[in-house]
């Protein structure tokens, strides 16, 4: 009989990033944003949230529970950055078209949290390496007409990396941080998340890193072309799977 398996058509990979405080080496703080008595209702690109205690800025990709459920979640991106203290936050549909406003309702109370990580908006490709090194222990085997030497891997380092490559819009903190701080001791933290075929997260790469490696092209009409790599430092980035039950 045939193998059977589910076919899994991924979505770009999304890649976040942000520079921590100076000797700073955890997750940044979180935000939350619950939706306030008024509601919002299908097609809506302003959602009314109690005072934010942070800014979440433009390009955030924001995933609302849903209490009344069918489904679960509404994710979202920001049209622009929501201030401290903000009520409402602009929003389109993640899925949707440009303009489109949200795709379900949410009541008082649904809520999503921004992880304190920028967009790296515009990356078109940002493959990921484990970047082992390695040495060949040897047996020698006897018996035979003659000798065989066989080799068995064994594994003494790794520097994992993310190599991000893309375009990018001459605006917002992240750029800005990535051309004054990459190449620095400065600490990051980044994620790295792999969407299934229907854009929700199946696998994803969190940890502690520093950013090397930059470099970019003059702007031309408001876009830059920059290239880095994402090094992670003390240990293999954490990686789980919100997608697999």
């Amino acid at each position: 009989m045939p193998f059977k398996y589910t076919k899994v058509e991924g979505k770009p990979i999304g890649l976040y990033l942000a520079l921590l405080a100076e000797g700073a080496s955890a997750a940044p703080s979180t935000v939350t944003a619950t939706v306030a008595v008024g509601d919002a209702a299908v097609g809506d690109t302003s959602i009314p949230v109690d005072a934010l205690t942070a800014a979440i800025p433009k390009n955030t990709v924001l995933v609302f529970s849903r209490a009344a459920g069918s489904p679960d979640t509404v994710t979202v991106v920001t049209t622009a950055e929501a201030a401290s203290a903000a009520t409402s936050i602009p929003v389109e549909s993640f899925d949707g078209s440009d303009g489109d406003g949200i795709a379900y309702d949410l009541a008082a109370a649904d809520a999503a949290t921004w992880d304190g990580l920028y967009t790296a908006i515009g990356t078109e490709n940002s493959p990921y390496s484990n970047n082992a090194q390695t040495n060949d222990l040897t047996a020698v085997v006897y018996g035979g007409s003659g000798d065989i030497s066989v080799s068995k891997p064994s594994v003494q380092s790794m520097a994992p990396t993310i190599s991000r490559a893309g375009l990018w819009l001459a605006e917002g903190q992240l750029v800005q941080d990535i051309m004054q701080y990459a190449d620095t001791n400065r600490n990051w933290w980044a994620k790295q998340v792999l969407p299934d075929a229907d854009g929700a997260p199946w696998a994803q790469r969190a940890g502690l890193a520093r950013v090397s490696n930059m470099q970019h092209d003059p702007p031309a009409d408001g876009l830059i072309r920059i290239s880095y790599d994402i090094r992670f430092v003390g240990s293999k980035p954490t990686l789980t799977f919100p997608g697999v039950a």
